[in-house]
């Protein structure tokens, strides 16, 4: 055998030899029952799955329906797995997790994320994809064993603790009442706009609905920029500016 070769799961023509009672109940199989629970499963993960499984030789039956059935079931498994151990090395990604987890989680992540790492591996050769090479897999540890460090390093320092509480606390603030002030601004200057335009309509014809829908609107944001105001100059020590002041 040619070792170059690329095996039948790994050819563009993946699902040729797929046909008949068995395409039919492929495609019945994933529209009729769906992804498991949690998974991403497409079509050509499950049939790379049972090509591989068959160049193998693990499918045999005198009921080949059956057979099929237990090895799509079965392939279905692999990628839910897939997905889980890509969705668990995923979480290490953002920052917050490194600042709300527990001191255990911390010191464990990189022996955690070595372990799905080997894991995907193998349910990587058994869809028939090719797993990460160990540079890419050394290189991914290396980033999170620098997170763990950064942040048991900021854990030990009152200076980077006191920092990150008053950029939580800005954020909250922006999210909870600054952002909602800008969206009241806009909504209220927009809708004193098409007023003025009705108003100023060519034809002469102005829509009292119209008006007093704007009228509304104009209302309603007024009263929300109001509600808001309090809570925002407690905080920056001076009144609203407006949205192009303060969102953009």
């Amino acid at each position: 055998m040619d070792p170059h070769a690329r095996l039948p799961w790994q050819t563009d023509g993946w699902g040729a030899g797929m046909k008949g009672r068995e395409a039919i109940l492929f495609g019945a199989l994933l529209s009729s029952a769906g992804p498991a629970e949690g998974s991403s499963v497409r079509a050509d993960d499950s049939i790379d799955c049972v090509q591989r499984a068959r160049h193998d030789d693990i499918a045999h039956s005198h009921e080949p329906d059956v057979s099929f059935r237990a090895l799509l079931s079965a392939c279905r498994k692999r990628v839910a797995r897939r997905d889980a151990l890509l969705a668990k090395l995923n979480a290490y990604a953002p920052l917050a997790w490194y600042e709300t987890a527990s001191d255990e989680a911390l010191s464990g992540a990189a022996d955690d994320a070595r372990t799905a790492f080997d894991g995907l591996a193998v349910v990587s050769r058994a869809l028939g994809k090719e797993p990460m090479t160990d540079a890419e897999v050394s290189a991914d540890l290396e980033q999170i064993r620098a997170a763990v460090t950064r942040e048991q390093t900021c854990q030990a320092d009152k200076k980077c603790m006191a920092d990150r509480a008053a950029r939580k606390a800005e954020e909250k603030f922006f999210a909870e009442v600054v952002s909602s002030l800008c969206v009241a601004d806009k909504d209220r200057e927009q809708a004193q706009a098409d007023i003025a335009r009705e108003r100023a309509n060519p034809s002469g014809v102005v829509s009292l609905s119209a008006l007093h829908e704007a009228g509304e609107r104009v209302q309603v944001a007024q009263d929300q920029i109001r509600a808001l105001g309090p809570a925002y100059t407690a905080v920056r020590k001076h009144a609203f500016r407006g949205w192009r002041t303060e969102c953009q």
